[in-house]
């Protein structure tokens, strides 16, 4: 992680600090970390380079100080600068859903101010800003540039990475949405076909058009928090062979829905839900148009599924009898007994 973690630096051509961690530890040894990393291009300035290394301990909170201070000396020979006024631009960090909460996302402001109650997009999501927390759980008025902030308000779950602008209005961030989302579906140019294509028939099709050009299993990933769906899609697309790859097509976090349904449906995919099931409709309409939903709570599961998927190994599908359904309609905390749901 660390060879990886300098490479990434080098080639967004960033400085780089060196934390050193667990000088509490006995026998730590500080000199010989940064000796290692001699070999990778990081010299300390006390020997004569240009890199800047932070001894402290996690832990017991050692160093922490001397780590934000050489941040904020290194922004400021860097002469990293910017405007705090006008509407707020940023980037999604992590997000989630909590129960009672909802979605709940943490962003980084870059630019502006963003102020409790304005009107946001994310990515394909919208919302008004209801509430501000910083990285203590202080609720704020306001969060300028470079502050990370916890946000909550947002209609669905956005992914990392998702850029942040304020608008005008909700009605103006809704139709931003709408065209976003009519621009994407535009670009998934295949038809809607009744046939049921399950996933034990993908490698069967794939050995049938072996002349043909390389296949294509083509996943849609729905995952309780986005971490577990960042991962689970990573693991996936690195499967495959030279006959056949894998594609996430879309997913995120959340229960599986009719979009998720009608998209696999439209471009014979396979959706597939990690401690995440599909809402009733979606159900309804999965059973209709035949298309494949399996769910797993463990995900070495899930990515066996697809490797024997890929190689025509899937053992006999295991079908689950549902005996009855039930709608979350509110959640109460209650003291010394938990979450009550309604």
């Amino acid at each position: 992680q660390t060879v990886e973690s300098i490479r990434f630096c080098k080639n967004a051509q960033v400085p780089i600090i060196v934390a050193v961690n667990k000088i509490d530890k006995p026998g730590a040894n500080p000199e010989k970390v940064k000796q290692g990393l001699v070999e990778h291009g990081l010299l300390s300035e006390d020997w004569g380079g240009e890199t800047l290394f932070v001894n402290l301990s996690a832990l017991t909170g050692e160093g922490v100080d001397n780590l934000l201070e050489t941040i904020g000396l290194q922004a400021e020979i860097m002469d990293l600068r910017e405007n705090p006024n006008g509407p707020a631009e940023g980037i999604v960090i992590e997000s989630k859903i909590e129960v009672g909460r909802g979605p709940v996302a943490t962003i980084l402001i870059q630019k502006g101010t963003l102020s409790k109650g304005d009107a946001i997009v994310v990515g394909e999501t919208s919302g008004r800003a209801r509430s501000l927390m910083d990285y203590s759980g202080k609720m704020l008025n306001s969060a300028g540039p470079s502050t990370p902030v916890q946000i909550l308000g947002l209609e669905n779950v956005p992914s990392p990475g998702d850029v942040v602008n304020v608008v005008k209005n909700e009605r103006e961030a809704v139709k931003i949405v709408e065209n976003r989302i009519n621009e994407r579906k535009a670009m998934a140019n295949a038809s809607v076909e009744d046939k049921k294509v399950s996933l034990e028939d993908f490698f069967a099709s794939a050995q049938n058009n072996s002349e043909v050009e390389k296949q294509v299993l083509k996943l849609i990933v729905r995952s309780d928090v986005q971490g577990s769906f960042e991962a689970i899609r990573t693991a996936v697309e690195q499967l495959g062979n030279s006959e056949v790859s894998v594609e996430v097509i879309s997913g995120g976090v959340g229960a599986i829905t009719d979009n998720d349904v009608n998209l696999a449906a439209s471009t014979k995919g396979f959706i597939m839900g990690f401690n995440m099931r599909p809402v009733t409709t979606a159900r309804r309409i999965a059973e209709e148009k035949g298309v494949d939903i399996k769910t797993y709570s463990i995900i070495y599961e899930l990515i066996n599924d697809v490797t024997m998927a890929l190689e025509g190994m899937l053992a006999p599908e295991r079908i689950e009898k549902y005996i009855g359904r039930a709608q979350v309609k509110e959640t109460f905390s209650i003291p010394k007994i938990g979450t009550i749901a309604g």
